[in-house]
């Protein structure tokens, strides 16, 4: 594995879009993106795939929210939350229950975890943030810190459905950049998933919110 950090720093996206929206992320999604909809059962089907005693890691854990969930599931197992931005990290390690979680600063393409020690990863509203070439080098990371059996829950913007989602496709865009988002806006995921290494793609959720359709995927390394 490779343990330099890639120079992603000029390209670093908030998870908020904006770094003096940080404080008012978890609301926002909340509110805007019909969290109770979505989260819980994404939470319920990450939790399912861990092995006994085994490992998962979210790969730009953003403030917590579902990595601290994930920990409460599941307390037999070691959970990992990964970030680049140390401002949202540290509303993380302040939530209840974040005790139970191993936190690391780092980039989607080169936090510091060995190969193969993964059962299983998430990405939950990450990939949009980054350009092609670095949702290709995350998703090449995370298939050699997963096992061979390993498995990737991926929440991310897919094709919008509908004039309302696709003006919310929009706005989004005008708030994260456009060059992000747009090739999964295009139904390019599972592609991506494919190059990287990963078989038995599925989708088994899409959800209309303000900001477009959101889909919850599940890929097998």
């Amino acid at each position: 594995m490779n343990d330099t950090p890639a120079d992603v720093t000029d390209s670093f996206v908030p998870a908020a879009g904006r770094a003096w929206l940080t404080g008012a992320y978890d609301r926002a999604v909340a509110v805007s993106m019909r969290e109770r909809a979505w989260r819980p059962s994404l939470v319920s089907a990450v939790a399912r795939d861990v092995p006994s005693c085994g490992t998962v890691v979210e790969v730009g854990c953003g403030t917590g929210s579902l990595t601290v969930a994930l920990a409460a599931a599941r307390p037999d197992v070691t959970v990992i939350g990964v970030d680049g931005d140390p401002g949202v990290l540290a509303i993380a390690r302040r939530k209840p229950g974040a005790g139970r979680v191993t936190w690391i600063e780092g980039y989607a393409g080169s936090f510091l975890l060995p190969s193969a020690s993964a059962h299983v990863a998430l990405s939950s509203l990450l990939l949009h943030h980054l350009s092609d070439a670095d949702k290709a080098a995350a998703l090449d990371h995370i298939a050699d810190v997963l096992t061979d059996d390993g498995v990737l829950h991926v929440a991310d913007w897919g094709p919008p459905r509908g004039p309302a989602t696709a003006l919310g496709a929009r706005a989004m865009q005008l708030l994260d950049g456009r060059a992000g988002p747009q090739i999964l806006l295009d139904g390019q995921l599972p592609g991506l998933l494919a190059a990287a290494g990963f078989t038995a793609s599925r989708r088994h959720a899409a959800l209309r919110t303000v900001w477009g359709t959101l889909e919850v995927w599940r890929a097998q390394r």
